[in-house]
């Protein structure tokens, strides 16, 4: 994954923190792989040195006393499985219908 991809990514899961948190978190964040880019290492291995993403993100969450379940990913699940559900309902009734 690159500096940019991982970076967006993090952003992404980070959501629930004020904005400026979030950029302070992502500028702290850069900086490091720009370090390990400095080393010698690739993005993709400088990115790969904070290990999995999501267990990244639950840290950081953890240490503002973030809850993961409140994650926009988990929402989304929901929101998913609420439009599965509505988009069965209707398929069925413009069957029976037709």
């Amino acid at each position: 994954m690159t500096k940019k991809e991982f970076l967006e990514k993090l952003e992404h899961k980070l959501h629930l923190l004020k904005r400026d948190e979030i950029q302070d978190i992502l500028d702290e964040y850069s900086g490091y792989i720009d370090n390990k880019l400095q080393e010698g290492k690739t993005e993709d291995e400088a990115v790969a040195d904070f290990g999995n993403l999501d267990d990244l993100a639950r840290e950081i969450l953890s240490a503002y006393k973030i809850d993961a379940k409140y994650t926009r990913d988990s929402s989304r699940d929901i929101i998913d499985n609420v439009v599965n559900v509505m988009t069965q309902g209707i398929d069925s009734a413009v069957s029976y219908f037709t």
